[in-house]
């Protein structure tokens, strides 16, 4: 109806414009194929175009946006944390180090960080789980984790939904679900998240370690 007001859910010209910046960026860097990397490339140049207003106009975004757009900020990773009836923790044995972690990963342009940790753990090992309160955020220079980016880490308590199709995939080549007793060798930086994790599923943690 002409007049009415865009709903604040509605997904804007700003937002979107964003969001396929940021598949062109990430597309460009881990796309195996040059020709990949080049179409990526230029997903990136058609996002930079609308926003800097050829074609139909700019985007209008607010007046300080202009400032933010190209700043650079620490990375945000998203992990799940899922218990199962016994209080067990769900781990996954990952494929670029053969060690252990909660399933996760970088969270999207356009996707909020529970919803990232939701969609690691099903595309990791097949879990269907539901964010249910967050357990910490994690420094990736403070806790020791393996990369040479600056990473915050979210961690989630998930509620499993459905667990019954577990699998391997290209990041996890295994999984197992394990109690804080029998936790095995973990990638650097999980030594924190897990012990908390279990920490906050028995009510013992009163206040999260500076990380």
């Amino acid at each position: 109806m002409r007049g009415q007001r865009r709903s604040a859910r509605e997904p804007n010209r700003l937002a979107l414009t964003e969001e396929l910046r940021a598949i062109g960026e990430l597309g460009s860097v881990l796309a195996d194929k040059a020709e990949d990397r080049e179409r990526f490339q230029r997903v990136l140049g058609i996002a930079e175009t609308l926003f800097s207003g050829d074609w139909t106009g700019p985007v209008r975004p607010p007046a300080d946006v202009t400032q933010q757009w190209f700043h650079v900020s620490p990375l945000m990773s998203a992990d799940c944390a899922a218990f199962d009836a016994s209080g067990r923790l769900l781990l996954v044995k990952r494929n670029d180090n053969g060690l252990w972690a909660l399933p996760g990963g970088l969270v999207e342009v356009g996707e909020t960080p529970a919803d990232a940790a939701k969609r690691e753990a099903r595309e990791e090992v097949g879990l269907q789980a539901e964010a249910v309160r967050l357990i910490g955020l994690y420094d990736s220079r403070s806790t020791g984790t393996d990369t040479p980016f600056h990473v915050i880490h979210l961690v989630y308590e998930c509620r499993v939904t459905d667990a019954e199709r577990l699998h391997v995939s290209e990041e996890a080549d295994g999984f197992g679900w394990f109690s804080h007793d029998r936790v095995p060798r973990l990638s650097p930086g999980h030594e924190v998240r897990v012990r908390e994790a279990f920490m906050v599923r028995a009510g013992t943690l009163v206040q999260q370690s500076i990380c």
